[in-house]
C-alpha cells in the first residue's frame, strides 16, 4: 500500500526480501550495536531502491558499499548507487527522532541524502524527504525538502553533471574544506599577500578560496566564498572575485554570476575597470546555487550547497 501524505512524505511497505536481507546482514556483525545499525541501513537502502525503481529511476544496489560485506563491517555504509548519477545516502531514523545524523565518512562523494523513518511494527518505511548536502552532519527533519523536489533534483543532476557533488558550505564552519579549496589564511601565505575584504570578519564567518586559471589566456582569479549562519535554517552568503599576484584590476571582460537551483541567473556583474566583484545574499539550509565566471570563451562553474 502506497500512501502519499499531506507533508509530502511517502510510506512504503518493507518487502519480505528486504527484511530477510537486513536480518542476514545484521547477523554477520560482531556486536549488537553494529548489528542494529546494519539492519537499519539495509532497510533504508532497500526502501529507497524500491521507491526509485517505482519512479522509473535505475539503481545498482549491488555496487553500493552498503551491499559489500567487508565495507558493512568496516564502515557505516548506507549508500545506494543511482545509475549514471552517483551515490545517494539513505539514512534511517525511528519514530520520535527529530534529527538524522550523517557520519563524517558520508559527508562527501554523495549526490544527496534521503531520510527514511522506519516503522518496524507497521512493517513500513516512511520517506520523509531529502537534502542535497549533509549540512554539518545533522539534518533536522522539519528542514528536509520534499520528495517532489527530490525527483526534480535528480533530473537536473542528470542534465547538469557538474552539480552532482556540490561544495558543502556548512562544513566550512568546522574548517572542513573540499579538495581545491583553502582557508583564507593559507591562501594569503601561498600568495604572499593579504587579501582585500569589504565584508566584515566575525568569529562565525566561514571563508574559503580557490585559485582559478583561465587556460591559455594566463589569467588567474581568486574566487572567495563566505558563509555567515543567521539561524539553524538560514545563512548570509558572500561571493567575491579578486585578482591574483601583481594585478590590481580584474580583466575588464570578466563576468561573475550567481545562478539559482533551476539554472536561472539571479545576479550578474562585469568587472570593467574594477579591482573586485562581490555579491551578498541570503540562503536556506539545503539550498543549492552556482557561481559562474566567464572570461572570453572560458567558463568556470562551481556548485555550492548550504
Amino acid at each position: 500500500m502506497n500512501n502519499q501524505r499531506d507533508n509530502g512524505s511517502l510510506s512504503l511497505p518493507i518487502s519480505r526480501s528486504a527484511m530477510e536481507l537486513a536480518r542476514q546482514f545484521a547477523g554477520e556483525q560482531p556486536t549488537r550495536e553494529k548489528s542494529d545499525r546494519v539492519f537499519a541501513n539495509t532497510l533504508a537502502v532497500s526502501i529507497v531502491c524500491d521507491y526509485l525503481q517505482m519512479m522509473g529511476i535505475e539503481t545498482d544496489i549491488n555496487s553500493s558499499d552498503s551491499f559489500k560485506s567487508a565495507l558493512r563491517v568496516a564502515t557505516d555504509a548506507s549508500d545506494l548507487v543511482v545509475s549514471d548519477l552517483g551515490r545517494l545516502e539513505c539514512r534511517a531514523v525511528f519514530p520520535g527522532e527529530e534529527v538524522c545524523t550523517v557520519p563524517p565518512e558520508a559527508w562527501g562523494d554523495r549526490i544527496g541524502y534521503v531520510v527514511i523513518r522506519l516503522e518496524i511494527e507497521n512493517n513500513q518505511g516512511v520517506l520523509l524527504g531529502f537534502s542535497p548536502t549533509a549540512g554539518t552532519g545533522e539534518l533536522r527533519l522539519e528542514q528536509l525538502r520534499s520528495l517532489h523536489e527530490f525527483l526534480g533534483y535528480l533530473y537536473r543532476l542528470r542534465r547538469e553533471p557538474q552539480r552532482r557533488v556540490p561544495v558543502n558550505l556548512s562544513l566550512w564552519t568546522q574548517q572542513a574544506f573540499e579538495k581545491g579549496w583553502e582557508t583564507i589564511e593559507s591562501l594569503e601565505t601561498a600568495l604572499r599577500s593579504p587579501l582585500r575584504w569589504s565584508f566584515r570578519n566575525t568569529p562565525t564567518l566561514a571563508r574559503g578560496g580557490k585559485q582559478l586559471s583561465f587556460g591559455s589566456r594566463g589569467d588567474r582569479i581568486l574566487l572567495v566564498v563566505g558563509l555567515q549562519p543567521r539561524s539553524t535554517s538560514t545563512s548570509e552568503i558572500f561571493v567575491r572575485a579578486l585578482p591574483i599576484g601583481k594585478n590590481t584590476r580584474l580583466p575588464p571582460e570578466l563576468q561573475l554570476s550567481v545562478l539559482d537551483e533551476a539554472g536561472r541567473i539571479a545576479m550578474l556583474a562585469e568587472a570593467r575597470d574594477s579591482g573586485s566583484l562581490e555579491f551578498q545574499f541570503d540562503g536556506s539550509m539545503g539550498e543549492l546555487f552556482d557561481v559562474r565566471l566567464n572570461l572570453g570563451a572560458v567558463s568556470i562553474t562551481e556548485t555550492f550547497g548550504i
